[in-house]
């Protein structure tokens, strides 16, 4: 069993070098993880727009840092315990771009990255900034995006046309990892959809819509399929769940 920690990257975690700071002092004191969100603006709504009171103190309940900036300084500063984002929306993002920026973290880590994935949460992230909010047309999007991005990890050139994106005729860098960076996927454990998602890749990062007051069994996010293992926040296929 491994155990890791997880935090926002909203607020007071808002900061790269205090996240760098807390997980040198989680490694330090033997922990295996160290993860953050990946989320644009603040996650509940009392925080938007909200005005500051003096019991903020020096709190900024608008501030969220870059996922990609942040890990790199937990990276920087730590020499063994995985890191990564749970999890990713990667319905907004490139690919190309995407795959270029874990690879290079991968690499500069020691092969230490995660990749969590999932469909984004709130809406609003997406809307926003006009892009299709609709679950399932966003499931579609992330089912062809992971596809992509294994091909682009693979170091092979790739000649990949699908209904979302594509890539004629390019061959990007590896990471460091093999076969390839561990993908985690991440959802309401209720759903079924994303359970079938996860038992195809490496791990299942279950949510609760009563989090953080309700725990979440590794038995109540069983994959669809009898035979895949459960999966609970930090195991996956290639160690016991």
């Amino acid at each position: 069993m491994h155990y890791g920690l997880y935090l926002p990257n909203q607020a007071t975690f808002a900061d790269p070098g205090v996240l760098a700071a807390l997980a040198q002092e989680a490694e330090g004191r033997g922990w295996d993880g160290f993860f953050i969100w990946d989320e644009m603006t603040p996650v509940y709504d009392y925080a938007m727009g909200r005005p500051k009171t003096p019991e903020d103190g020096d709190v900024d309940w608008l501030a969220a840092a870059d996922p990609m900036v942040s890990l790199t300084a937990v990276a920087a500063a730590t020499e063994r315990i995985r890191f990564g984002s749970l999890v990713t929306p990667v319905a907004r993002l490139q690919p190309e771009v995407f795959a270029h920026q874990t690879t290079t973290l991968d690499r500069f880590s020691g092969g230490r990255l995660v990749v969590g994935v999932g469909l984004g949460n709130p809406d609003t992230q997406f809307t926003a900034f006009g892009y299709d909010a609709d679950p399932r047309r966003r499931a579609a999007r992330v089912d062809e995006f992971l596809e992509l991005l294994v091909e682009l990890w693979s170091g092979r050139t790739t000649d990949f046309g699908g209904d979302h994106y594509t890539a004629r005729g390019i061959a990007l860098p590896r990471p460091l990892q093999a076969p390839r960076i561990p993908i985690w996927i991440g959802a309401d454990s209720s759903n079924r959809a994303p359970r079938r998602r996860a038992a195809r890749w490496d791990g299942f990062v279950p949510a609760s819509p009563h989090w953080p007051n309700e725990a979440i069994t590794a038995a109540s996010t069983r994959p669809s399929a009898p035979s895949s293992p459960v999966c609970a926040p930090w195991t996956t296929r290639s160690t016991s769940c």
